[in-house]
């Protein structure tokens, strides 16, 4: 009986022995998967040498009883600053959605009205996660707060690994990243929406494509809850000269930016 109770014992040490290090492997800390994924997307040499994106794609939007909408989308990135431009066709007709930023004041546009506003706090941290820069990853390894490896999960139906974001200012981020090709799958966040409140809202990123050297997802469905936006990108381009007006803020913008700084000063 002893002897079969110090075999028993064996075999557990060895069992263990034997498992341990192969979960060590599985679970690479945070800087190897983030180098993956840039490696995965054309290397930091290529990245860096990109100044300047510009995207055109088309968007479908659920419409509820009158049908899905349908939107041209253009978006143009620069180091801090950034476009994004929506025009939607809906069966009561035309609207026109922007969304941009100089470097310093984000601002937007809502439909039906066109008015436009400030986007500040968490709100703007958001967006310039998403668009802020042409990418995000080369400076996710100098990241303000704190990023972890929470382990192996599911996303799109992919074994992924999930990095959690947390941020000093902001709401968490986490991201998936394919285990096998690196690339980004999905990201998970909470934000703000003027018309819907706080909401979990959720990117799928697929279709990932070359362009000059870089791959490209050029498929995007944003999950919102109650409903999903898919965008496909029909043009990628890199390096071409933007305009410096495309920054430029809306006159009626810089009225509330000046209105702004007086009511500050007053203080």
């Amino acid at each position: 009986m002893k002897n079969k109770k110090f075999f028993g014992l064996i075999l557990c040490v060895l069992a263990m022995s034997l498992t341990v290090p192969a979960i060590a492997q599985d679970i690479p800390d945070v800087k190897t998967v983030i180098e993956n994924h840039i490696k995965a997307l054309g290397g930091r040499a290529k990245l860096e040498s990109i100044k300047t994106a510009h995207y055109q794609g088309g968007m479908v939007m659920p419409g509820g009883p009158a049908g899905d909408m349908e939107a041209d989308v253009e978006i143009f990135q620069q180091k801090n600053k950034f476009l994004m431009a929506t025009n939607i066709s809906t069966p009561q007709g035309d609207m026109e959605m922007r969304q941009g930023t100089d470097g310093e004041t984000m601002w937007s546009t809502q439909p039906p009205s066109g008015a436009p506003r400030l986007v500040e706090g968490n709100e703007a941290v958001a967006a310039k996660e998403l668009y802020g820069q042409v990418f995000p990853s080369l400076s996710w390894l100098k990241y303000e707060g704190t990023v972890k490896n929470e382990g192996i999960a599911k996303a799109d139906g992919k074994e992924c690994f999930k990095i959690l974001f947390t941020p000093k200012k902001g709401e968490k981020v986490i991201r998936y990243f394919d285990k096998e090709t690196g690339h980004l799958v999905k990201v998970s966040t909470k934000q703000k929406n003027p018309m819907l409140g706080e909401i979990d809202v959720s990117y799928i990123h697929t279709d990932y494509k070359e362009v000059d050297g870089i791959m490209v997802s050029h498929k995007q469905i944003t999950d919102m809850g109650m409903m999903q936006i898919e965008l496909e990108m029909e043009k990628v381009e890199f390096n071409k000269e933007i305009d410096a007006e495309k920054f430029e803020l809306p006159d009626a913008v810089k009225e509330m930016v000046k209105e702004k700084k007086e009511k500050e000063m007053k203080k």
